[in-house]
């Protein structure tokens, strides 16, 4: 058995958050990416390449979870887009 902190457990680890949210099961997938991100730092340090890829994928992911409004209102094509860029929302995430 290789043990929770071994590199090739990390990957296997790394490789079930990228399923996850493959499978749009976003909020497991960026669990999973924080906890194996955590014990990345911990085992190979901020600098090593794997660790720079698992944030690279985390942040990833954190950028496109889907943004849910407060309001149930529709978005127009011509409203003001979400992100607050100021552009048209057709223009910018339609």
């Amino acid at each position: 058995m290789l043990g929770d902190d071994h590199p090739d457990t990390l990957s296997a680890r790394t490789n079930l958050a990228q399923a996850l949210y493959a499978v749009g099961r976003t909020d497991d997938a960026l669990t999973a990416y924080e906890a194996v991100l955590a014990d990345r730092q911990r085992v190979l340090g901020d600098d090593h390449p794997h660790t720079l890829a698992t944030r690279n994928n985390l942040a990833a992911a954190l950028g496109r979870k889907p943004f849910i409004r407060a309001d149930a209102d529709k978005v127009g094509r011509n409203d003001p887009c979400h992100c607050g860029s100021g552009k048209k929302f057709k223009r910018c995430h339609g």
